[in-house]
């Protein structure tokens, strides 16, 4: 039974990681037009946050699993670690239909026009994703059975430099996962 909900806990997660927490997928989304500004995001990022900002992650992966019951406490932590990977590379790719974001290696397009589609996770499982924009902020949002996350991404005004708040909820974890992390353009 452990093996059972730390497993749920992580598809729930992992359907949300490349991962709309429950206030958000009740908001519609900005529908976005081609003057919506997002290719000002279009380009490459490097991770630039150093140690400080990869053991901020750890620390909000700990902070989280210190509510599972002990007995999955390892499993979810392994679980929590793999789906908080701090990505080297984000790349934008904004098209006139379609807002394609690379994770790494980690491709995941949704409508540049807000909608919400379905899409299917790396783990095969069925997911909800859609993309807004609200000036100089882009927010990804995914929503699976058992969980959501909520990427937000704030491009500097010279454009150099992106923010990401990533934002993970699950029914299994008492405070949701929060962290930020900073890339520079390429």
């Amino acid at each position: 039974m452990p093996y059972m909900i730390a497993h749920v806990l992580a598809s729930a997660l992992l359907t949300t990681g490349v991962g709309a927490d429950a206030a958000a997928s009740t908001v519609e989304p900005t529908v976005v037009t081609a003057e919506d500004g997002a290719e000002r995001f279009s380009g490459v990022y490097d991770f630039a946050g150093g140690e400080r900002e990869r053991q901020g992650v750890r620390d909000a992966v700990e902070r989280a699993v210190q509510s599972l019951n002990f007995m999955i406490r390892g499993i979810g932590r392994r679980r929590l670690t793999t789906v908080t990977k701090v990505s080297s590379r984000i790349q934008f790719r904004v098209d006139p239909d379609t807002i394609t974001l690379y994770f790494d290696t980690k491709k995941v397009a949704a409508p540049r026009d807000g909608r919400w589609i379905d899409w299917t996770d790396p783990m095969g499982k069925p997911t909800r994703i859609s993309f807004s924009i609200s000036g100089n902020t882009l927010t990804q949002r995914f929503k699976g059975e058992d969980g959501s996350r909520t990427n937000v991404f704030t491009i500097s005004e010279d454009r150099q430099r992106l923010r990401l708040k990533v934002t993970i909820r699950s029914d299994r974890l008492e405070e949701p996962i929060v962290y930020n992390l900073s890339y520079g353009r390429s």
